[in-house]
């Protein structure tokens, strides 16, 4: 073999991996190629009488209905719309003391490529103590002083109220309590009509719920009977995995009267 051969050769056998060396490298199919964006919450609802855990999940930004979701032991269903008209994965918890005060875990597992399990805390159960005026009669626009038992480990408090007939639509006034004291006002505001100095007379629905984790406003919407004040912060953040994990208590409501008059 002459040298011109020989070098022909070395080459041909080199181009391959000069080639290779060039492009691009292909992306690996395996499990560390996905990103998940989780959405989940644990409710237990003492107006109803109902627990509801959700969860919504996408894979790469696409919504993924294949995964295997278990809480405390039961396999959430997919693609049943219940108190939301999106699809997710949903179980009902009945009664609502059946999830109030646990630590659960809730176990994502999406095939053979990716798994998490996630504990889930679900704050105590706790009452609305007094409401002022204690007549529970509003007349104006006046605030509403509210006071409640302490949740134990809850992260926060949101305090709300709603016209009774428009109560879980998606309607109505909530903020959060800026402080772990039990307690808050309703600013005249949240009887009022709105534009104007007026108030919207009628009977009003007063809720107050303990949250532990980042509840998702958006997601829950429908789950409460007055949406969250505003969005909140994710709480996962564990490459693949990322979202928004919580549970929430909704204590049994009040009510006051708004009229004009005394």
């Amino acid at each position: 073999m002459t040298n011109l051969h020989r070098i022909l050769l070395a080459l041909a056998l080199l181009l391959p991996a000069l080639l290779a060396c060039d492009s691009a490298p292909s992306k690996p199919s395996d499990r560390n190629d996905f990103t998940y964006q989780v959405r989940g919450v644990a409710v237990a609802e003492f107006n109803r009488d109902l627990g509801l855990v959700a969860v919504e999940l996408d894979r790469d930004s696409v919504p993924l209905s294949t995964a295997t979701i278990r809480f405390d032991g039961d396999t959430l269903e997919y693609g049943v719309p219940y108190f939301t008209p999106e699809s997710l994965y949903f179980s009902l918890q009945d009664p609502a003391i059946s999830l109030a005060g646990d630590s659960l875990l809730l176990t994502i597992d999406d095939s053979s490529y990716n798994s998490n399990t996630f504990f889930v805390t679900v704050p105590d159960t706790f009452t609305i103590l007094t409401v002022e005026p204690p007549n529970r009669i509003v007349t104006g626009l006046q605030s509403v002083s509210v006071s409640w038992s302490a949740s134990t480990n809850a992260n926060g408090y949101v305090l709300s109220t709603v016209r009774r007939p428009v109560a879980y639509t998606g309607a109505g006034y909530s903020q959060f309590v800026t402080s772990l004291n039990p307690a808050g006002t309703l600013p005249p505001d949240a009887f009022s009509l709105s534009p104007g100095p007026l108030p919207d007379t009628g009977w009003y629905y007063i809720y107050v719920y303990a949250y532990i984790g980042s509840p998702d406003s958006v997601f829950t919407r429908t789950l409460l009977p007055v949406p969250m004040p505003d969005d909140m912060a994710d709480n996962v953040n564990d490459d693949p995995w990322f979202g928004q994990v919580a549970s929430m208590i909704v204590a049994h409501r009040d009510s006051v009267h708004v009229v004009t008059q005394p």
